[in-house]
This record gives C-alpha cells, sequence and structure tokens, in this order.
C-alpha cells in the first residue's frame, strides 16, 4: 500500500494503470483543497512517477506552462516550452509526442506520463501556468514534424 490513497503495487498492470492516474487525482485535489504541496504529497507523486516527477516539477518553476484559452469557442490546450521545443497538451487528453511519452507506450509501460502530462496536471493543482487568450487554434502543420518520427 502507498499512503493513504491504498494504491496497492502486486495489482495488474490495467489496474495499476487506473490507481496511479486516480491516486494524482486525488494529490492534485488535496494540493487545491490545501493550497499547497505537503511533502506526504510528494513522497506519494514520487513513489508512483519516480524521477519524472522531478523534471515536471522543473518545468514549473521555469514557468514553461501556459494555459491558452480560445476567445470563441472557450476551449484551452497547455503549452509546454521544454529545451527549445513545444508540446501541446489537453487536459482530458493524456497525450504527448514527446520522447519520453512515446517511449513509455512503445515499452509498454504501465504509467503513459511524461513530465509535461505530469507538470500540467501539477499545474493546475497549484495555479502555477501563465494564461493566454488567442482568437483561433493554432496547428502545427505534421510537415513540420517529420524529423521527429
Amino acid at each position: 500500500m502507498i499512503g493513504n490513497i491504498g494504491v496497492d503495487l502486486t495489482s495488474s498492470n490495467v489496474e495499476l494503470a487506473f490507481l496511479c492516474k486516480s491516486s494524482l487525482h486525488v494529490i492534485c485535489n488535496q494540493i487545491r483543497e490545501n493550497n499547497s504541496t505537503a511533502q506526504e504529497d510528494v513522497n506519494l507523486l514520487y513513489t508512483l512517477f519516480g524521477d519524472i516527477l522531478f523534471k515536471a516539477l522543473e518545468l514549473l518553476d521555469k514557468d514553461s506552462i501556459e494555459l491558452i484559452t480560445i476567445t470563441n469557442s472557450q476551449r484551452k490546450y497547455f503549452l509546454v516550452e521544454d529545451q527549445g521545443f513545444y508540446y501541446t497538451l489537453y487536459k482530458h487528453i493524456p497525450f504527448c509526442k514527446c520522447d519520453q511519452f512515446r517511449k513509455s507506450v512503445d515499452d509498454n509501460k504501465v504509467k503513459n506520463i511524461c513530465s509535461h502530462v505530469l507538470a500540467c496536471e501539477l499545474s493546475l493543482a497549484l495555479c502555477s501556468y501563465h494564461c493566454t487568450s488567442m482568437d483561433k487554434f493554432v496547428v502545427q502543420p505534421l510537415s513540420d514534424m517529420e524529423d521527429e518520427f
């Protein structure tokens, strides 16, 4: 068992993936309610996500998270800057095009998460992001990403 959340690490991969996501949700809610991060929260996050947590916290420290709102539709997405690359992430879609996320999927890891996804989750809990409004959604053409595949 991990902390007071009740995560049993002997669970199947599907159950463990669900427990990681639900535990993250519980921890983020605790952070929001307390308006601070307790050491126990950090310990639980590290137990769940390992070194990915440190990279996510580094992104928060560097103010790399931007929450963009499309004015006419009120749709929102995150833009995360990391070492000169920009990643677009959506709150309800745990996906990132970075190598770290892709490797976790390719290796069939239980926790398909990267530092960018985790940083966005934590930024919402900590209110640690910049807000920007735009008139329309800016899409990066796929041809610009050919070198990434």
